[in-house]
């Protein structure tokens, strides 16, 4: 049987307390891509250019979906995408501006915040980022595939996703939330490329509120235990163990997928 396995990043494949990828993990994607019966896939919030926290074992990887299922790669060719409304953007950042918070644009080749403060200074520091150079334009002239709220204060997110019912909003665990299209999620992209595959089964894992979808999609979900969220867990086929007491490495052995 040929299997494919995507793995989130943040706090399943990048342990983000630590700064790092756990010696297993490295150890059992090594394995999993000499396997010629297994297809390997990202599904990330991060964009291509976001992936130096990995560098290590970026280039492992078939298939990637990236920016939350905004798009999708199969080595360095697109083949899905899923931007936002133009006019939408315009009205989010004017939202956002109104209320002095500062807002992060992902484009295909970078990204750009609207100002600096130090939500995106934590923020961006969390996820080992670079903090660019502020362009409050910066959404004008180049399509967005997500935006970032930077801001700590929860009712600050809770405002916009009951403002915005048009746009999938996914909080961070602290400092701000993901904002995309209401159709791009980890899961529309993952059943868009699927057909190009190739194999009989699909096992995904993850770890945030932005896996729902992905999770939900696989033949086999593995939750990590280190995941803030009982829904998510209550949806996997698996609870994997804290990505710090090398929870891939023991999934991977539970599910027959390494020895």
């Amino acid at each position: 049987m040929k299997r494919a396995v995507f793995f989130d990043v943040d706090g399943t494949l990048f342990d983000n307390k630590n700064q790092c990828v756990p010696r297993k993990t490295v150890e059992v994607l090594k394995k999993l891509k000499e396997d010629p019966t297994i297809v390997l896939g990202l599904a990330t919030g991060r964009s291509h250019t976001q992936l130096d926290a990995i560098n290590e074992v970026k280039d492992l990887f078939d298939y990637r979906i990236l920016i939350n299922g905004a798009l999708a790669f199969k080595g360095d060719e697109i083949i899905y995408e899923n931007k936002i409304d133009p006019s939408l953007v315009a009205e989010f950042v004017s939202y956002l501006e109104k209320k002095n918070v500062a807002t992060g644009y992902v484009g295909l080749e970078g990204y750009s915040i609207s100002m600096y403060n130090e939500s995106v200074q934590q923020s961006l520091d969390d996820y080992q980022m670079m903090v660019p150079k502020a362009d409050k334009f910066y959404y004008q002239n180049k399509d967005i595939y997500q935006m970032w709220i930077f801001d700590g204060r929860r009712t600050i997110i809770e405002d916009a996703m009951n403002d915005f019912s048009n746009l999938t909003i996914y909080p961070w665990h602290k400092h701000g939330a993901d904002v995309l299209s209401i159709t791009s999620n980890k899961g529309n992209a993952l059943n868009a490329i699927r057909p190009l595959l190739g194999v009989d089964q699909v096992i995904c894992f993850g770890d945030g509120l932005n896996d729902f979808e992905l999770i939900q999609n696989a033949d086999i979900g593995v939750v990590m235990n280190n995941s803030r969220s009982d829904e998510l867990k209550k949806l996997a086929t698996l609870v994997a163990k804290d990505i710090d007491q090398d929870g891939i490495y023991h999934a991977c052995v539970e599910l027959g997928l390494i020895k």
